[in-house]
């Protein structure tokens, strides 16, 4: 099995790759390691076989599986782009991901080329995984998750989608989320729960589309204003989107793009059959029936001319097909069925017909025929008069009149050199404003501004410009600045770390959000703790810190006492309770209007809960580690009666696994605040010593309480190894393991 596996993979091997996936030092030969054990480990050899690999698994995970939440976990495939630490990472979700590669999905292809050319790292996230588009996308992205994930319509927020999005934002450890709908609810709350910019894409004009607006069940007055709630940033992919989801100094246009040098093809005319084509999905709201009544009308005005419908079958053309074997449509039309590639569409016409009911948000098919020298035909609706110039590159005509058409058609279908002339104006209109170059630049600006200017590309992702050297200088510019980022981005955590070459962020730059705490005379506080004050327990005394230099009224509660001689470096005064009955007392003498409390159990299960039943005070708490993941405790602390318990106001977790590890246990999910641990990385980079590295000896430090979880034994049994390689081990702390 491992020598088929060996031959199998040999002409596809990757060197580099697949000593990245065995973890396989320098001076180690991959080959070799394959052929004696990575073939019998079922390591995978390439990037491709990677994904192969886990295509597999996930068609196995799937396959005669009820529908339940296990089903439903996220699996992440390999991307064909490196990661590049100094870039940052965007979350790109798609709505759709179907067998023929409609508007939709090219036009995400063309976000994550977008992407990659102004040197942004793009984590792509699919609703499904269709084999031919997940390669497609693979190849522009550094990562694909697919994820199960629905749309937009009359049923309220899926909470496990945005529990799902929340874990995928903090597994990929991305900078912002970008969707490409209005259809997509829960990533822009989950990117706002994570503390990360939203975009919202938009392509859809809803103020003139009832049927979508139905779909979602609001009206298209309210869909605007929920969509704007939730996104932080506006894309939109015309003028007329943007002036329907319009969003005061937050708002960028970056309208579509195509393939110009695919498209870049001869328009060759057979004067005795002229081809006005229609490309779509083959809907009747693409206006199916218009084009089939201009036919008829040019059936004897216009003998020369011939309407090709180019889309997929479904059951609507299937009727319109039987109504041509019956002899009931023109003879001049014809159903050539679906086109796999647009090059291959457009090759079908001569003139690109675009006759929608509802307000196209740009005109796809109308770019991609205009790339191909193939004038339009459009009506004066939507956006397309921002694509199309009356009279220079095609005709516009009155909305849902298709016989206005039939003097343009005439005209055409007697001159083949003013198609000619009408296709030549329309390409070079189309490159002008619709290049890859001008959607980078487009792009670029509004990623300047969400990320207020701090997303440098880094020179290895490739030429931002795409060979184009007319891209603007801005981005020119952030590709050679990348040399004075000092930060670089962890793959597996998304957190940053010291560089080296100067005093960089330790930690990522937090979301600016309005100060919202409350004014200090408004709170009284009860601070309860188990023990207390306790030297290892710096989170709580830098929250005690914190309260008390803010001015609030702030008293701890404890059950024990334990280190009697030590007292904490700012002013704040402590007493012990006993029970519940006497805590409850001394909250009512001492006038606390709400309690705050470290850990669940024992703290708030015996002693804040009932206490505060009994004074009638509010309280919150912080889930944190043994408290709720120990067995024992797991079974006692009641954590989910103590969340529903009506005096409880919030619990705070340090992450997205806490929160849906206690959610799972029954408290509400909305009084669950995610709250992470943070340090002051100014005490750190202070201490920076340059040329430290130059040193002649190395040293490991560890600063621990010394007990038995903290694993301590293995970094002394590691100290006797690292001796001998001049490296020594310091550690520092207290605690009862200290003799031994």
């Amino acid at each position: 099995m491992a020598l088929t596996r060996i031959v199998t993979q040999a002409s596809t091997f990757n060197t580099e790759f697949y000593r990245q996936a065995a973890g396989l030092g320098a001076s180690m030969n991959p080959l070799s390691h394959y052929a004696t054990s990575g073939a019998e480990l079922e390591l995978p050899a390439s990037p491709e076989a990677a994904l192969r690999t886990k295509r597999e698994d996930l068609t196995r995970a799937f396959d005669g599986v009820a529908p339940t939440s296990d089903r439903l976990v996220p699996v992440y495939l390999p991307g064909g782009l490196k990661r590049v630490g100094q870039c940052k990472s965007v979350l790109v979700v798609g709505h759709t991901a179907g067998k023929h590669f409609s508007g939709s999905e090219r036009s995400f292809l063309d976000m994550l080329d977008g992407l990659a050319a102004i040197g942004l790292n793009a984590v792509a996230a699919l609703p499904q995984d269709v084999p031919a588009y997940t390669a497609e996308v693979a190849k522009r992205a550094c990562q694909v998750v697919i994820a199960k994930y629905g749309w937009w319509r009359d049923n309220p927020v899926s909470a496990e989608t945005l529990r799902r999005f929340e874990d995928i934002i903090f597994r990929t450890g991305v900078d912002a989320v970008h969707v490409n709908t209005i259809m997509l609810r829960e990533p822009l709350i989950a990117a706002a729960n994570c503390g990360v910019p939203s975009i919202a894409h938009i392509r859809e004009l809803i103020t003139h589309d009832e049927a979508l607006a139905q779909v979602i069940g609001e009206t298209p007055e309210r869909i605007v204003e929920m969509t704007l709630e939730r996104a932080d940033w506006i894309i939109a992919n015309s003028r007329a989107t943007a002036e329907c989801f319009h969003k005061e100094g937050f708002t960028h246009v970056v309208p579509n793009t195509t393939d110009f040098e695919a498209l870049d093809i001869p328009n060759i005319v057979d004067p005795s059959a002229v081809r006005f084509g229609i490309i779509s999905s083959n809907l009747p709201k693409k206006g199916i029936d218009d084009v089939i009544e201009l036919a008829r009308a040019c059936e004897d005005a216009v003998p020369n001319s011939r309407f090709v419908i180019i889309g997929p079958e479904n059951t609507f053309i299937d009727g319109l097909k039987s109504k041509q074997v019956r002899g009931e449509l023109p003879s001049n039309l014809t159903f050539a069925g679906y086109a796999d590639t647009p090059l291959e569409a457009i090759r079908m016409t001569n003139v690109v017909l675009s006759f929608s009911h509802f307000a196209e948000s740009f005109g796809r098919t109308a770019l991609e025929g205009m790339a191909a020298c193939r004038p339009v035909i459009a009506y004066e609706w939507g956006a397309l008069p921002e694509l199309v110039e009356h009279g220079s590159t095609g005709f516009l005509i009155p909305y849902r009149q298709p016989l206005a058409a039939l003097d343009h058609v005439r005209e055409l279908c007697q001159s083949p050199k003013l198609i000619a002339e009408l296709g030549r104006r329309g390409r070079e209109a189309a490159l002008e404003k619709f290049s890859r170059t001008r959607y980078a630049e487009r792009l670029a600006s509004a990623y300047s501004t969400i990320f207020e200017g701090d997303w440098p590309a880094d020179p290895d992702v490739g030429d931002p410009t795409g060979g184009n050297t007319s891209l603007s200088d801005d981005i020119a510019r952030s590709a050679s600045s990348v040399s004075a980022l000092t930060q670089i981005e962890a793959e597996t955590s998304g957190m940053l770390v010291d560089a080296g070459s100067a005093a960089g962020l330790l930690v990522k730059k937090a979301r600016a959000l309005a100060d919202r705490r409350p004014a200090p005379e408004t709170l009284k506080v009860a601070y309860f703790c188990w023990h207390f004050p306790v030297p290892s327990e710096t989170f709580v005394l830098n929250e005690l810190r914190t309260l008390v230099e803010w001015g609030y009224d702030v008293r701890v509660f404890c059950k024990e006492i334990p280190y009697k001689d030590f007292r904490p470096d700012f002013a704040i005064e402590w007493e012990r309770v006993s029970s519940p009955e006497q805590f409850a007392e001394r909250l009512r003498e001492t006038g606390r209007t709400v309690v705050h409390a470290h850990f669940t159990y024992p703290t708030v299960t015996n002693m804040v809960l009932p206490a505060c039943e009994l004074a009638h005070v509010p309280f919150t708490f912080i889930a944190h580690a043994q408290d709720i993941f120990r067995y024992k405790n797991d079974e006692l602390n009641r954590i989910g009666e103590i969340g529903r318990s009506q005096w409880c106001r919030r619990v705070l977790v340090p992450s997205k696994f806490h929160r849906r590890y206690i959610a799972e246990r029954g408290v509400p999910e909305s009084k669950i605040v995610i709250n992470p641990n943070g340090i002051d990385a100014k005490l750190y980079s202070d201490g920076k010593t340059e040329g430290r590295e130059t040193r002649p000896f190395r040293r490991v430090v560890g600063v621990h309480r010394f007990v038995e979880k903290k694993g301590l034994i293995h970094l002394v049994r590691a100290a006797k190894n690292l001796e001998n390689e001049g490296i020594a081990v310091d550690i520092y702390g207290y605690g009862d393991l200290e003799d031994e």
